[in-house]
């Protein structure tokens, strides 16, 4: 039998896995990226359950080591997934223009 913190985070996973199939079988990197991080904002209260979720996991994964390392292969492979999704620049560059060093505009919202 599953544990009550395991099936609550499937029960998340399982959203998440809807949302994203329901953009189609090819969706654009932009739209998948939006979908994704809107996912982890309280908009409606089932994200907010999903909120509530993780907290609560992780203090369970605190008392049950054992699962943690498969939570962390699943955390690397969604931040590659979504580091993917985003457009490339080289770092210093990209680095620049937020801190808005000179020579450079910073980001909009940054100044």
């Amino acid at each position: 039998m599953e544990s009550t913190p395991a099936l609550a985070l499937s029960v998340v996973r399982d959203r998440g896995q809807a949302r994203v199939a329901a953009l189609g079988p090819h969706p654009e990197p932009r739209l998948l990226l939006r979908t994704l991080l809107e996912a982890l904002l309280p908009l409606d209260e089932a994200a907010r359950e999903d909120g509530r979720v993780a907290p609560a996991f992780r203090s369970w994964t605190a008392l049950h080591p054992a699962v943690t390392p498969g939570l962390r292969s699943d955390t690397a492979q969604l931040v590659e997934f979504i580091a993917g999704l985003l457009p490339s620049a080289p770092a210093s560059a990209a680095a620049a223009g937020l801190l808005g060093e000179p020579g450079n505009t910073p980001s909009p919202g940054l100044s």
